[in-house]
């Protein structure tokens, strides 16, 4: 047999002031506790490294250093290591105040993630193995730009950063550590400034590079460049170049002279064209089938050339 109960009004009435009342009791409890109510976790997360703060982002993986000075050296072993490094950084944000990327400071970060990186130009060096040898390495860093503060990239920096395709080294740079961009097969085109006066070994050895562009001239590459491991297939266009250029014809008037290449495409611009009487100056010819003269009298050089030049009208 079913029963049904009912609760008269005054009685429910009574259980529903009971219950507002247990209720208002706890929130007051809770409010009582250290604290508080819990706060929601903070996205940012920060740790203390000396006058550096390292902030790091769980909602955007950006990692932003602050503070003064050089951030410090670490070892290559898991002994000690930078703040963060087991933390998914798609991003590094190195602020102005600081000086040097320490030693490891970014190698081989958990999972390899990091994929840009903007340095402030209050950075004057890059130690080995961290942005300094083997610094990103093994990144998945696609594009560097060093600032013109920076005096040196050390051992290592960007060795096996297989994505790497792009790299801007600003005028003021001086040493490219050895193997700094070993094995960086997806880099296939670099410019090294006129600053720079150490290439160490291995620097460019094992890359996709098939063309280096330099600001001064080929001798000077050459003494540069003697332990950088360069394949000897890579193009290398020197700028500050000169080319000797012979011209030859009947009745023509022009000397021989040195003209300079005016950019990387290695363009040299003629400028003048030889006069004679009853005559009109049909064109440059040249017994190097490669080079090409246009109506402007510019001179497109082939790709790995390097000597004199002999033009007949």
């Amino acid at each position: 047999m079913k029963r049904t109960f009912r609760i008269s009004g005054g009685k429910e009435n009574k259980m529903k002031k009971r219950i507002l009342s247990t209720f208002t009791m706890l929130c007051m409890l809770l409010t009582l506790l250290p604290g508080g109510l819990p706060a929601a976790q903070a996205a940012v997360t920060t740790e203390t490294e000396g006058s550096r703060t390292w902030f790091f982002d769980d909602e955007t993986n950006v990692l932003t250093i602050s503070g003064t000075g050089s951030i410090s050296d670490y070892p290559k072993t898991d002994t000690w290591e930078p703040p963060f490094r087991a933390r998914p950084v798609e991003k590094v944000i190195i602020e102005s105040g600081i000086t040097h990327i320490g030693n490891y400071s970014f190698h081989a970060f958990y999972g390899f993630h990091i994929s840009e990186l903007i340095i402030s130009d209050t950075v004057i060096s890059i130690g080995v193995g961290a942005f300094g040898s083997d610094s990103f390495s093994e990144s998945y860093l696609s594009k560097v730009v060093i600032p013109n503060n920076v005096k040196t990239i050390g051992a290592s920096a960007f060795s096996y950063c297989t994505a790497l395709s792009e790299v801007n080294l600003s005028e003021g740079l001086e040493t490219i550590g050895d193997h700094a961009f070993y094995n960086c097969t997806a880099l296939t085109e670099i410019t090294i400034p006129k600053s720079v006066t150490s290439i160490d070994t291995n620097a460019l050895a094992d890359t996709g590079l098939t063309q280096v562009n330099y600001a001064g001239t080929r001798d000077e590459w050459t003494a540069l460049s003697a332990y950088s491991g360069l394949d000897e297939s890579v193009n290398v266009v020197c700028v500050d170049d000169t080319y000797n250029i012979n011209f030859t014809g009947d009745g023509i008037s022009m000397e021989p002279k040195p003209y300079k290449v005016m950019s990387v495409d290695q363009i040299i611009h003629l400028g003048e064209k030889p006069e004679r009487s009853g005559y009109t100056f049909g064109g440059w010819t040249s017994d190097i089938t490669e080079i090409s003269i246009d109506a402007d009298l510019n001179i497109t050089l082939p790709a790995f050339y390097h000597g004199d030049i002999t033009l007949t009208a």
